[in-house]
Parts: C-alpha cells; sequence; structure tokens
C-alpha cells in the first residue's frame, strides 16, 4: 500500500467509524489518485473529526442518488460547500 493510502487506512481505523464504514470510505479515498491522496491525508491528520463528516456527506449523496431527488442533493451540495469553506479548501 503507497504512503498516503496508508496513512488515510491508519486514520480511519482511528476514527468512530465502524470496520464496515472505514472500509467503504477507504475504497472511496483509494479511488483518488496520489496527489490527491497527499492532500486528504493531510487535511484528515490536522482535523480527524472530518472522516466522520466525510462519511456522512458521502453516505448521503449515495442515499440520494438512489432516490433521484433533485432538492435534497442540493442541500448536501450546500452542506458540502459549507464544511469546505470552513476548513479552507
Amino acid at each position: 500500500m503507497e504512503g498516503a493510502l496508508l496513512k488515510i487506512r491508519n486514520l480511519l481505523s482511528q476514527s468512530s467509524l465502524s470496520k464496515d464504514e472505514q472500509d467503504e470510505l477507504f475504497v472511496v479515498f483509494s479511488l483518488l489518485g496520489e496527489a490527491n491522496l497527499s492532500s486528504v491525508a493531510d487535511v484528515l491528520a490536522g482535523d480527524p473529526s472530518l472522516i466522520k463528516k466525510i462519511y456522512e456527506n458521502y453516505k448521503a449523496k449515495r442515499e440520494v442518488a438512489q432516490t433521484k431527488n433533485a432538492d435534497a442533493l442540493r442541500k448536501i451540495i450546500e452542506e458540502e460547500k459549507d464544511l469546505l469553506e470552513k476548513i479552507g479548501a
């Protein structure tokens, strides 16, 4: 496993997510390119509480995608935008 991906795996294992949730989010992160993984690993190491927020956001998007509810998706994206502004991304 590459450096940043291993760091993300370790951070996930220290989070409050269940093992299944950790594995699910790890698969999502593993789809990112190495350059993005380094940035993600740094952000998560700086504020591990974001792991839970990122998972909740991912889960909400997945559920909305199944229902195809455009209004719910807009709301999730707005919340995501607010979070990104908070962390300075």
